[in-house]
């Protein structure tokens, strides 16, 4: 999805919004006011709050993508791989508190079926990446093979899930890059073969 100009700004601004005053805080009203254009003239941009949330998705995908796709490129060991995921992650999340605000925020889904399935595919495609990495250090014997990728996976994702949720729960104080590398070394230490 090619976002223009003043998309682009409409949607760091509702990123911005959400993180200040939460979803019910995404009006077009107030998201107007925040970019200094009347509501008609935003609605020339997207049709609703729900293709703007879909639009910030969209582009947390793309750029979730692109690193992925830059990291397969290089040929590493399957641990390191999962290492540089993980910490790009919370390096971007870490630099962008807003965004984790939106995507670590369960009620903006709750109530809109494509927003849910646009999540459902971030997360399937985010646990797709993860299990081949794993697959692929089990096949070198790198990453123990006692517990399925799949497992493996899940414990990968979810712990990130969570440090992010009690960061931003928090109110984004302490240093979530710091929290993340000691997380990163203790799920090392997971994955590796016996």
């Amino acid at each position: 999805m090619k976002l223009t100009e003043r998309q682009t700004e409409i949607v760091q601004q509702a990123t911005l919004l959400i993180m200040d005053l939460g979803i019910q805080g995404l009006t077009m009203k107030n998201l107007a006011g925040r970019v200094g254009i009347t509501e008609p003239a935003l609605y020339r941009h997207f049709e609703s709050k729900q293709d703007i949330i879909l639009a910030i998705l969209t582009s947390f995908q793309e750029d979730m993508q692109e690193r992925l796709e830059l990291l397969l490129l290089k040929k590493r060991p399957a641990v390191e791989s999962c290492e540089l995921l993980l910490r790009g992650q919370i390096d971007l999340l870490a630099d962008n508190p807003a965004l984790a605000a939106v995507v670590f925020s369960e009620e903006i889904f709750h109530h809109d079926e494509r927003l849910r399935r646009e999540v459902l595919t971030i997360m399937s495609n985010y646990h797709e990446l993860i299990s081949s990495l794993i697959r692929l250090g089990q096949e070198q014997g790198d990453i123990r093979k006692d517990v399925s990728q799949d497992s493996l996976a899940l414990v990968l994702m979810g712990s990130l899930r969570v440090l992010v949720a009690r960061w931003r729960i928090n109110g984004f104080r302490g240093d979530l890059k710091q929290q993340g590398e000691s997380l990163i070394e203790t799920l090392k230490r997971l994955l590796l073969a016996p």
